[in-house]
């Protein structure tokens, strides 16, 4: 559900900002209610037992209609003059704050998963969930934290698209999801859990984006970029299966 999130999340820090409220609290309330919703996610996942691409895909259809409800489907403007759109447009020492937040949240992933309990847990749960409940791990923590960790990253990313954009916009970020996956399975990470890497999942994201812009400039229409999009899908999970089934 990272695009129905990343479009309310766009709404979100819109209003909370055409309502007065500074910069820095508005991002922080925008991300921590991003990270509410993967908790929620993350409950109903591991305590309801439901599957998480049901869950996710039902979610997806509760946040686009909030994004919608937050204006009657309108978007929210933000100022041109507003200190929150340096957020997403400015820049440090020539290097764009987008990449600055990018490079800081690839660190700290990157440290929760090598160098934390929780993130060998996840690499544990995602390989056998059984094994790992048995050994004393806690499945229901351990599937909150991530599902909240994913939706507070998804958010902040939507926090970063409302400034680029000046507005807050209930149909923004379509198709996110759909990149999202493509991005970490070109980067290694299994489709079935447990294996997978910070590094691989940049490396997932640089290819991508470059496939897109390749396909734009060689002026691809847009149903064919879907296409390729899912042909990626595929074949990257055939590709993982027959690794791992080699292994």
């Amino acid at each position: 559900s990272q695009g129905a999130l990343a479009a309310f999340s766009t709404m979100t820090v819109a209003l909370f900002i055409s309502m007065g409220i500074p910069v820095a609290p508005a991002i922080m309330l925008a991300v921590a209610i991003g990270a509410g919703v993967g908790i929620v996610n993350g409950l109903i996942v591991s305590v309801a037992k439901v599957h998480s691409f049901v869950v996710t895909l039902g979610m997806t259809t509760i946040l686009r209609g909030f994004a919608v409800a937050l204006n009657g489907g309108y978007p929210i403007p933000i100022d041109m003059g507003s200190d929150f759109i340096n957020f997403g447009n400015g820049n440090v020492a020539g290097l764009s704050n987008t990449i600055i937040i990018c490079i800081i949240a690839f660190i700290v992933c990157w440290f929760i998963l090598k160098k934390t309990n929780v993130g060998r847990n996840v690499y544990a749960i995602g390989g056998n969930q059984e094994a790992a409940k048995f050994s004393g791990i806690s499945v229901v923590k351990t599937s909150v934290f991530a599902f909240g960790i994913c939706s507070a990253l998804t958010a902040l990313a939507g926090v970063i698209l409302a400034s680029r954009m000046f507005s807050g916009l209930p149909s923004a970020a379509v198709g996110l999801e759909t990149q999202a996956v493509t991005a970490v399975i070109i980067g290694g990470t299994s489709f079935t859990g447990g294996d997978g890497n910070i590094a691989g999942t940049v490396i997932g994201v640089i290819l991508l984006g470059v496939l897109l812009n390749a396909m734009v400039l060689f002026g691809l229409a847009d149903w064919l970029q879907d296409v390729i999009q899912g042909a990626i899908i595929i074949i990257a999970v055939i590709y993982d299966k027959l690794r791992r089934k080699g292994a």
